[in-house]
């Protein structure tokens, strides 16, 4: 079972942003119902409502998607975080230049906007811009109490791990996400609570 502590400070988003057109409109019950299943064979017992997607994060020129009925934010890089037509936040990617990464996480943190989106891939993960982020967001929290909520693009376990370490290391309670590919390897991963302890 998930630690309160976890579903407390760590959301997690569904990324249909990267997925072939094929895969875009993922089902999200069919992608809970394979985790499930993996979480019985492993003993871990049924899903909980707190381990379900907060969200979906996607491509913004692909259209946001009438399947789902979770929110939705969807993603234009160098341009922002939307919901519909309204700016949230910042979407710095790791294949920007590092001048208007460090300005994204600057300007989404200080003014406070609502969402800071990192995007990486899994040849150049997001977790160093994560990193700065997190260094950023606490900073700014002490001081102003900024609730800028970070979300961060993972590919692999390793990358989940970075996160999960700097969510238990943080005394400041930065909100933070994960955004996860359909891929219920790595989402049980995280519900199993592996490296979360």
């Amino acid at each position: 079972m998930l630690l309160s502590f976890l579903a407390l400070t760590c959301s997690m988003w569904l990324n249909l942003r990267t997925a072939k057109i094929s895969n875009r409109e993922c089902n999200v019950s069919d992608l809970l119902a394979k985790v499930q299943a993996q979480r019985q064979a492993t003993s871990f017992g049924q899903l909980s409502t707190m381990e379900l997607p907060e969200g979906i994060v996607y491509d913004r020129r692909d259209g946001e998607s009438r399947k789902h009925s979770l929110p939705q934010l969807g993603v234009d890089i160098g341009v922002g975080v939307f919901r519909g037509n309204i700016r949230l936040g910042s979407a710095p990617s790791t294949s920007q230049p590092k001048p208007k990464q460090i300005a994204a996480v600057y300007e989404s943190i200080r003014r406070p906007e609502d969402y800071l989106i990192i995007l990486g891939s899994e040849e150049e993960p997001a977790t160093t811009l994560f990193e700065f982020a997190m260094l950023q967001a606490r900073h700014c929290r002490g001081i102003s109490g900024t609730t800028t909520r970070l979300l961060c693009e993972c590919h692999s376990e390793e990358q989940v791990d970075f996160v999960m370490a700097a969510v238990r290391a943080d005394d400041l309670s930065v909100p933070v996400g994960l955004i996860l590919p359909p891929d219920p390897a790595l989402w049980c991963h995280v519900l199993n609570d592996k490296g979360c302890k």
